[in-house]
């Protein structure tokens, strides 16, 4: 009577049913393959229950312990687990192959592992890709900067070319009027030494600030003393330089300056 009631309930077991499960796990997202588990988690269920012997001397195993544990499996994990159950009851009913299937089971279960490893390795691929596009975006952000920073340094270079060649401009067109001074005014003997040539551009310089306000005054003496900055007659071999500060240091002691 036993045997009979295994017959009537217990799933057939084949390599058809194998190769159905295989295809029923590539489907592993699908509404239908939901109700598929839920049914067959309860046939396996009643299968058990009914194969049971009542006069067994083993204790009865509660539903909890009867029913496949597939909490924390996705779909195609759901499938393998109660295909793995299915083969076991049929073994342990008599109904089966047995061996077979076992062997199919463990086949089952070895690909499985082989896809989770597949999987672990995608994964641990797919991180270090965002890694590395973390990286290269903060690497793109970094030249950006650098470029930025590279243009803001040729504009300042641009501007200190400019202001040189201007002070240089000043330089000539100061010397020019010195020459012509000296031209017209022959009883003066030519200057023949550095000092000489630094009181004549002091004397001229001075000559501005003969007569004028003290508001005019203070900003023509600004204007002065920017023109003669020895940081702007840096130019050249240096020479400027030490001409530009002793005409500053003259004019600050000239009589018209205070």
């Amino acid at each position: 009577m036993l045997c009979v009631c295994a017959d009537r309930s217990q799933p057939r077991v084949s390599s058809r049913k194998f190769t159905a499960a295989a295809a029923a796990v590539a489907a592993a997202e699908s509404e239908a393959e939901a109700a598929e588990l839920e049914a067959r988690a309860g046939a396996l269920f009643g299968l058990r229950k009914t194969c049971a012997s009542p006069s067994s001397s083993a204790p009865t195993r509660s539903t909890a312990s009867n029913t496949p544990r597939l909490e924390g499996l996705d779909a195609a994990g759901v499938l393998t687990r109660l295909y793995e159950e299915e083969v076991l009851a049929a073994f342990r009913a008599g109904t089966g192959p047995g061996q077979e299937e076992l062997e199919e089971v463990t086949g089952v279960r070895e690909k499985n592992d082989e896809i989770a490893s597949v999987k672990r390795e995608l994964e641990l691929e797919r991180a270090a890709r965002e890694v590395a596009e973390a990286a290269s975006g903060q690497a793109a952000a970094e030249i950006a900067r650098l470029q930025e920073q590279c243009g803001a340094l040729q504009q300042k270079l641009r501007a200190s070319e400019r202001s040189r060649m201007a002070a240089e401009m000043q330089i000539r067109q100061l010397s020019a009027d010195l020459d012509k001074a000296a031209y017209a005014a022959p009883q003066k003997a030519a200057p023949k030494s550095l000092d000489e040539v630094v009181s004549g551009l002091v004397a001229l310089e001075a000559r501005d600030l003969r007569g004028v306000e003290s508001a005019e005054k203070a900003l023509l003496k600004r204007k002065l003393l920017l023109r003669w900055h020895p940081d702007k007659n840096s130019a050249g071999n240096g020479g400027a330089s030490e001409l530009a500060k002793r005409i500053t240091q003259e004019l600050q002691a000239h009589p018209e300056w205070n």
